[in-house]
């Protein structure tokens, strides 16, 4: 699992961008223009299940096949099992750990819609962490992944973190930014990505480098 990264430092000034997302704006707040986003992704794989389910309630995310991507690219296919994934092998170890799911309310009354958020770890020479955020939508039966935020945590400490907010459900995660020279191992700074829900997808709004 790999993205791309670049930021952070100093005084802050506020600017207003558009992002890859449509042509919403989001407010950027960073140090410096650098130019180039942090290492987040945010894709809509539009991934269909093949059971059918009569409700979300009917799903058990804890021990349930677990599809991850890159773009529209399968990245992993692992069913976890009390919350849990994991393949090994001589060369590399990869896991995935179920951290919460949360109902989302629905601007479609024959749809339901539940975030399912996952942090991602392997360890192949050298190791990587990343956090998974996916759209789970339910529609007429059909289960299928409708949206993907994967951001890297390699940053790691007590700030690597996703929040969603009970009251307005806006979710936000943290992602590495790397600074010029930065080692694989030692980031020098973060990316807060504020998204909002829109009843049917979380739309990125905020972008702070710390």
């Amino acid at each position: 699992m790999r993205f791309i990264i670049l930021a952070a430092s100093l005084l802050l000034v506020s600017i207003l961008a558009r992002h890859e997302q449509g042509a919403s704006k989001v407010e950027v707040v960073s140090p410096l223009p650098y130019g180039e986003r942090g290492h987040y992704e945010i894709s809509k794989p539009v991934f269909v299940y093949r059971d059918r389910y009569q409700s979300l309630a009917d799903v058990d995310v804890k021990n349930f096949v677990i599809h991850s991507f890159e773009g529209k690219r399968h990245l992993i296919c692992g069913k976890l099992k009390a919350g849990y994934w994991e393949s090994r092998d001589d060369l590399a170890l990869n896991s995935l750990r179920l951290i919460n799911s949360y109902t989302l309310p629905s601007s479609d009354p024959k749809s339901e819609f539940l975030l399912v958020i996952l942090e991602y770890d392997g360890v192949s020479g050298s190791s990587d962490s990343s956090g998974i955020a996916q759209v789970w939508k339910l529609h007429e039966g059909v289960l299928s992944t409708q949206q993907q935020i994967a951001y890297n945590t390699h940053f790691g400490g007590a700030g690597a973190f996703q929040k969603l907010s009970s009251e307005d459900h806006r979710l936000a995660v943290r992602a590495s930014h790397y600074l010029p020279g930065d080692a694989h191992c030692c980031v020098s700074a973060f990316d807060e990505l504020t998204f909002r829900w829109s009843g049917s997808e979380f739309v990125l709004t905020r972008i702070e480098t710390i």
